[in-house]
């Protein structure tokens, strides 16, 4: 069932880091193997679990590989291809976008443990669905079908079981062939309008970007080269 455990955080973090010094790679997509479950979440029998939540070692590489996810500059597509449970509901939410084939459920089952979550789940889930939803969706331990799921916008996407891989993988190529530099910038000042006031990110962004926000590094070559009788890509959305 994919439970999520040291190993996979070590190697999670790992590649979150590294991916912020790849400048040939475009987009990152998250997902799981076999067609059962994304992840059923926290690994409770594999030593990273405790009654108090995880030892204060393992929980310190949770927040940060999930951190670390939130803040690499590309896009990050989650392709959540089974069941999504609670640790792993954690996880999905430090995605941009997050696709789900149509047998997908999503839970957070923290109440029904008798458990608080730590790795962020009580700021991003409301950010992400709005508080209403997100106390509802905690407090029940309510199963959320993909449909659902996408109804109150945890999901963005949804997909037939089979056409999840296609629709990801035609997703990131249309996001691979525009331009890095502006989705990283355009992400980061999207990213600071969501958690500050609209005042305070219109701030920082020219701040940070003066009086040049609209350039990205490869502005030039792309003006130059651009050809507006081309059509850009067409990807399916579904709905």
């Amino acid at each position: 069932m994919n439970s999520l455990n040291v190993p996979v955080f070590e190697r999670l973090k790992e590649i979150a880091l590294a991916a912020r010094y790849e400048k040939e790679l475009k987009v990152l997509v998250l997902t799981a193997a076999g067609d059962r479950a994304f992840s059923a979440g926290n690994d409770v029998r594999g030593g990273s679990f405790t009654a108090s939540g995880g030892g204060a070692t393992s929980r310190r590489l949770q927040v940060e590989t999930i951190e670390a996810l939130d803040a690499v500059p590309q896009p990050l597509i989650a392709a959540v291809n089974g069941v999504a449970y609670t640790g792993a509901l954690e996880l999905l939410l430090a995605a941009d976008m997050i696709v789900a084939a149509k047998r997908a459920i999503f839970c957070d089952t923290h109440a029904k443990l008798g458990l608080v979550p730590t790795w962020g789940l009580s700021v991003r889930l409301p950010q992400r669905i709005g508080l209403a939803n997100a106390k509802l969706m905690s407090f029940t331990g309510k199963q959320y079908s993909a449909e659902d799921a996408a109804a109150i916008g945890l999901v963005d996407m949804v997909t037939e079981d089979e056409e999840l891989p296609l629709v990801v993988s035609e997703l990131a190529a249309a996001m691979a062939e525009n331009s890095s530099d502006s989705i990283a910038k355009q992400k980061r000042m999207m990213d600071m309008a969501a958690k500050t006031t609209a005042r305070e990110a219109l701030a920082w962004t020219d701040e940070t970007y003066g009086f040049h926000p609209g350039a990205a590094k490869d502005m030039a070559e792309r003006m130059a080269t651009c050809d507006p009788a081309r059509l850009p890509s067409v990807i399916r959305i579904p709905l």
